[in-house]
């Protein structure tokens, strides 16, 4: 079910179907009750599910669908042990359902929690190279995007850690033109904040 419902989630983005969406969520759910507690597998399902909860809500604006997304995620971001590569990915998915709430409510208090999900996926050392990068990349965004609260936090901090992960994300093992074109890409990402 798991699969079933990223391939689902992955058909919406390319074909727009609605009802691919609803199949997403469903497969999710069905993969989440499958799966027994303490199973090894049980975060990545929920981190998926939030996946599919997140872009439902975007397509219909449920806010019950969101609601799901970010109480699934923390789940998701609960049974990740700390040490586990795929714990920064399920805070940057949870991340990713807080900044939507943010932008809904625009309160600071759900700023502030997104902003701490997104920095720690990216502290997180264990983490995939380029998704602590998107996290760090979101930490910036929300940062600036926060300078309008007082004491708000300073970008600067998410800044630093750009500049730290671009030698991990842009390996020397690749081509120059693919390290170029991988930097563009990437850099491309940070300027846009």
């Amino acid at each position: 079910f798991h699969g079933l419902s990223a391939a689902c989630r992955d058909r919406f983005t390319h074909v727009g179907d609605p009802d691919d969406l609803a199949r997403a969520v469903l497969a999710g759910q069905h993969a989440t009750d499958a799966t027994p507690d303490g199973h090894p597998d049980q975060a990545s399902h929920l981190t998926n599910l939030c996946l599919a909860f997140r872009s439902r809500f975007e397509l219909t604006q449920e806010v019950q669908d969101l609601n799901r997304a970010i109480s699934t995620g923390r789940k998701a971001v609960k049974l990740m042990p700390d040490g586990h590569p795929g714990r920064a990915g399920c805070l940057l998915n949870l991340g990713y359902a807080l900044r939507v709430q943010y932008r809904m409510t625009a309160q600071l208090n759900d700023l502030i929690l997104a902003i701490r999900a997104f920095k720690d996926a990216a502290d997180d050392a264990y983490g995939i190279p380029h998704l602590r990068f998107q996290a760090t990349l979101r930490w910036a965004e929300l940062c600036v995007s926060a300078t309008r609260f007082p004491g708000a936090p300073s970008p600067v901090a998410a800044c630093e850690k750009l500049i730290t992960l671009i030698p991990v994300v842009i390996t020397l093992s690749r081509s120059v033109e693919s390290r170029f074109n991988d930097v563009a890409r990437e850099i491309g990402h940070a300027v846009l904040f």
